[in-house]
């Protein structure tokens, strides 16, 4: 019996490991969800495309300006590798965002065991990782749910910061490089946020060759980069001033991302509750090791540091190349520190056997305003601990209290209209955490016998049959639906609207070497026209010309270029512009189109190309 009860509790082979990670990873996926086509996608398409096809988009000034080597080329070309190779756009991206996921989800699984050493920190990690909803500012995120270039260099930067704390400066620092070629501004502020502790781990233990030799291999990546970019000319030109680029780059065109006042009240409040709870949930922990507290604390000081640094160097006195690095991009590490902390504090409660504080932490973590609440136990938490009554915290009625409070916070907060909202909320997140928590399970009730292997390899298989046979329509009706309304993996918008049938219309009508003017809110029509368009707001060029260039098209399609425009209220100015304006600017850059609604510009002098509903394309004489 007890020979059996050691065999059932043996290291499981690596065999069963990757059928099981292969059931949580798939299952999560499908749970979590996919979108391909969000708003941020809408932008980084056309250049590929361009690149795959160097017939589209050949007038197009934006597009070809993204196609000079930017800190966009090397996730550009990964994407065309695939569509060269025969997938399409929608697939190609979906191989890459599953791969970024599946490597976001092992790297949270070993920060969580390497902090709390056990599958429960482990599993709880990799569920606030992709649930945690407040802890950021600048409107960044930790990871999401569309592929866009921040979000797969992701699935590299998380093994930066593991290894980064295993003290293995070199691997970690190698991963740090290769998210950047991703997207530059994760890989480069991922190594910023951990550099003060390799610093100091240099200093203290006199291994320089070690810190030389990480900061060479991150520079090599970098390099690889800036090089290629300032030989080009595409950046650090001279031609803008310190102060025109912050201004069109920062006021203009992305203030949410680098303007800190410009950030909502709300979004800092919550912010700073959830770190400074973070902070002082750390301080409690007792199974956290000293030298782990202080690198937390650290890299969450870091971070505050760097948006200090954000508004100094971008408000007060602006420097061009502090508003590049979009400071508030830090925020997500120090987040990433607080959930750390989370997680190693649930398995100290769960070996008090307080379930109840274990679901307040995960609960006011992921759902919207719960910082408060986050920071409001902390603080109670660190009174109880200074005045030793650290026995409250550790009692049945502290656990009913947390606990059945955290419920009805997630059930009620905000009111729900239904009862199928209620049932939402509890069963998808308690699902999710349910699949994440079934190594623990296993570790500590089920074991690995014989009849486990066979219900986790039949999982598996089963997961990735269903999987399959949802990515190729395969499944009955109801199930497709519902599989296809959480994985969007789809090219073509839905022809529902005007604008949306007026604009697959352009595409099969006009030539493919048109030029059209639109009004510049819609980013959306340069990609589904698959036509060349004179300029629209939220793309921009990376070069230092290239974005002198938008703000003298945006003035000459808008009648100016001064804050506040954003995306939101462009239209109203392209809708008072009178038609000889409008006419004007497109002749002035070779446009022999124009699109706008028929009771904006009823008099253009062109003939009718397109209508549909409100919706007109005029071609100028």
């Amino acid at each position: 019996m007890e020979n059996n009860n050691k065999q059932n509790f043996a290291k499981p082979t690596w065999q069963f490991n990757l059928a099981l990670y292969s059931f949580i990873i798939i299952s999560a996926l499908m749970i979590y969800g996919y979108n391909y086509l969000s708003s941020q996608m809408i932008l980084e398409i056309p250049p590929i495309m361009a690149k795959v096809n160097p017939n589209l988009y050949i007038k197009d000034f934006t597009v070809q300006e993204n196609l000079l080597f930017t800190p966009r080329y090397y996730y550009q070309n990964l994407i065309a590798f695939l569509v060269n190779l025969g997938l399409n756009f929608s697939w190609s991206h979906f191989v890459y965002y599953i791969m970024s996921f599946s490597s976001f989800i092992l790297g949270l699984y070993a920060l969580g065991k390497h902090f709390g050493n056990s599958q429960l920190s482990a599993g709880i990690l990799a569920f606030l990782g992709l649930m945690a909803i407040e802890g950021t500012v600048g409107y960044v995120s930790l990871f999401r749910t569309e592929p866009i270039p921040a979000i797969l260099a992701m699935g590299f930067a998380i093994w930066g910061v593991y290894f980064s704390f295993c003290q293995r400066w070199i691997l970690g620092y190698f991963f740090f490089g290769l998210a950047a070629l991703i997207h530059i501004l994760i890989g480069l502020l991922g190594g910023v946020m951990l550099a003060p502790l390799l610093l100091l781990n240099t200093l203290k233990n006199r291994r320089f060759r070690i810190f030389i030799s990480a900061v060479i291999i991150f520079t090599i990546f970098l390099g690889l980069i800036y090089i290629p970019m300032q030989l080009t000319g595409t950046t650090n030109t001279g031609k803008m001033s310190n102060q025109e680029f912050v201004y069109l780059y920062g006021y203009l065109r992305v203030p949410h991302h680098i303007i800190p006042s410009v950030f909502p009240i709300q979004n800092w409040r919550t912010f700073i509750n959830f770190m400074l709870g973070g902070i002082l949930l750390t301080l409690i922990s007792d199974k956290l090791e000293l030298i782990d507290k202080k690198s937390i604390i650290i890299v969450i000081s870091t971070a505050f540091f760097c948006l200090f640094l954000g508004y100094i160097f971008v408000e007060v006195y602006p420097l061009a190349l502090v508003a590049k690095m979009q400071l508030a991009r830090t925020t997500p590490f120090a987040m990433l520190m607080v959930l750390i902390v989370i997680s190693v504090l649930a398995q100290e409660y769960y070996q008090q056997r307080n379930i109840g504080l274990i679901l307040f932490l995960i609960i006011t973590a992921t759902t919207h305003n719960g910082s408060f609440l986050l920071f409001l136990l902390a603080f109670v938490f660190i009174i109880l601990k200074l005045t030793n009554n650290t026995q409250i915290i550790q009692s049945r009625l502290t656990a009913w209290i947390t606990g059945v409070g955290a419920i009805l916070f997630l059930v009620l907060y905000p009111l729900p209209s239904s009862l199928t909202e209620i049932i939402n909320r509890l069963f998808f997140k308690f699902l999710l955490l349910f699949i994440f928590l079934i190594p623990f399970f296993l570790e500590q009730w089920l074991g690995y016998g014989q009849k486990i292997q066979v219900l986790v390899y039949g999982l598996s298989l089963g997961t990735i049959v269903f999987f399959v046979l949802g990515l190729a329509q395969a499944l009955p009706t109801n199930l497709a639906n519902l599989f296809l309304k959480n994985l969007a993996i789809t090219e073509q918008p839905p022809s529902n609207n005007s604008l949306e049938i007026i604009t697959l219309k352009f595409r099969d009508l006009s030539p493919q070497d048109a030029l059209i003017v639109v009004p510049p809110s819609e980013a959306e029509f340069r990609l589904y026209s698959q036509r060349s368009v004179v300029v629209d707001f939220r793309n921009f060029p990376f070069s230092d010309q290239g974005l002198q260039e938008w703000a003298i098209r945006i003035k000459a399609i808008l009648g100016t270029n001064n804050p506040p425009l954003s995306w939101r209220n462009v239209d109203s100015f392209y809708q008072n512009r009178s038609a000889s304006d409008l006419e004007k600017a497109a002749r002035s850059y070779g446009a022999n189109y124009i699109l706008t609604q028929k009771k904006w510009h009823p008099n253009i002098k062109g003939k009718i190309f397109i209508q549909d509903n409100k919706w007109i394309i005029y071609q100028l004489n």
